[in-house]
């Protein structure tokens, strides 16, 4: 008995080939990245040995904003509700 079957082309219709670009794509995930870049701004920091304070402007889990303000001369780290508060500890931090 002789069939007209076709041998099933299935396999090669799902896995297409894009001869323009032979590489496997790889997709950048915005968090590793954000990772790297703030790893990256460690090692810059602690390389340039700033004594300059660092200062954020940050928002909590309940959208609350505050101020952190780290300190490298004393390694300490604080927040602040207001940016007066930030700017009192400033003057504080410079007439020492």
């Amino acid at each position: 008995m002789k069939t007209n079957a076709r041998p099933s082309t299935a396999y090669f219709q799902e896995f297409p080939i894009d001869i323009s670009n032979p590489q496997p794509t790889t997709r950048e995930f915005p968090s590793r990245k954000l990772d790297l870049q703030r790893i990256l701004g460690h090692i810059v920091r602690f390389l340039s040995g700033s004594s300059e304070p660092q200062i954020q402007f940050k928002r909590d889990r309940l959208g609350n904003h505050f101020w952190r303000v780290y300190d490298p001369t004393t390694n300490q780290s604080t927040s602040f509700s207001s940016e007066t508060e930030v700017r009192i500890w400033l003057e504080q931090r410079y007439s020492r």
